[in-house]
């Protein structure tokens, strides 16, 4: 492959005379992120709860009071991560974690156009994910009246014990690095291939030196 323009059938003769080194990388890249991800990566859990906040009477209710509480959202998902709020959660509940920890750690969800925060929070222990959720759920929903006037925490979903961890996710990261390791290796093959100045039949030969060739020595076949 010494020509200035590469032709597509040179990159696919490149690509069949190297493909043992191809499969040798596909096959060592994909076995290792098999590895990492089943054996080595801690898996995160992640348990959470669903809060609705609103006025505490539903007579009263109206367009305006919905729009209102709509826009305060964003206000009581940075209520939920101070510091103030996570300490006292976990004094109260006998929890020993750090609290920069756990700020990391917790995540606020608003639904558009609802009323509704989701409270997040990830841990690689399970039971710990879900007893710090609802602690932070109970704290806010016992400080937000003092907080706010007239605001109501109702908790409508209550956190429950992860079946499953959120990450890693297997499949999607081995899938991955199935793809980029054949990208790799193809690319590999072809730069290989760039810097091989060797002719590889008797055509390129003719083309480079512009003299015929006479005879071609064959390869000698062991027996």
């Amino acid at each position: 492959m010494n020509e200035d323009n590469i032709r597509i059938k040179d990159i696919f003769e490149a690509i069949k005379r190297r493909w043992q080194l191809i499969i040798v990388i596909i096959l060592a890249a994909t076995i290792i992120s098999i590895v990492v991800n089943f054996f080595l990566i801690n898996p995160k859990y992640q348990a959470y709860s669903k809060v609705f906040i609103g006025k505490e009477s539903q007579q009263d209710y109206n367009g305006n009071d919905v729009q209102m509480y709509q826009k305060l959202l964003a206000t009581y998902a940075e209520v939920i991560k101070t510091r103030n709020l996570v300490e006292k959660a976990c004094e109260e509940n006998g929890i020993n974690e750090n609290v920069d920890y756990i700020l990391s750690n917790l995540s606020i969800e608003s639904s558009s156009n609802t009323q509704i925060l989701r409270i997040n929070y990830e841990d690689y222990d399970k039971e710990k994910a879900v007893a710090i959720a609802e602690a932070i759920t109970e704290e806010f929903k016992n400080s937000c009246s003092e907080l706010i006037s007239n605001a109501n925490v109702k908790i409508i979903e209550n956190v429950r014990n992860p079946k499953s961890p959120i990450s890693p996710n297997k499949k999607l990261n081995i899938a991955i690095t199935f793809a980029l390791s054949a990208m790799a290796s193809i690319a590999l093959s072809l730069l290989l291939e760039l810097l091989d100045t060797t002719f590889k039949d008797k055509e390129s030969l003719e083309k480079a030196s512009g003299i015929a060739v006479i005879g071609i020595i064959p390869m000698e076949e062991n027996e």
